[in-house]
């Protein structure tokens, strides 16, 4: 499967052009349509940055749980975090 595949066309990272500010850009252009439209506007952030390698994901998924995300949501959280995980490397060509 070539790379092409992998990334849909709203992702912005490892995409020439792209970065957090052309995201971010394309984020405020929609939510402002909408409010400029009168359209309800409901936004989440998520950040799992520091719980991919930090925090098992089942102890995560049960705390989503206690705080009310369930359902679908939480359905797509546990599928998302399931068999990810982050490395990094150093001076690699």
């Amino acid at each position: 499967m070539g790379f092409s595949l992998l990334v849909q066309n709203s992702e912005h990272r490892f995409r020439k052009g792209r970065s957090c500010l052309t995201n971010l850009l394309e984020f405020l252009d929609k939510v402002s349509g909408c409010v400029n439209s009168d359209d309800s506007v409901d936004i989440i952030f998520l950040d799992f940055a520091r719980t991919i390698n930090k925090v098992f994901h089942r102890k995560l998924a049960l705390k989503l749980q206690a705080h009310g995300i369930d359902g679908k949501l939480l359905d797509w959280i546990v599928q998302w975090l399931n068999n990810r995980v982050q490395r990094s490397h150093l001076n690699t060509v």
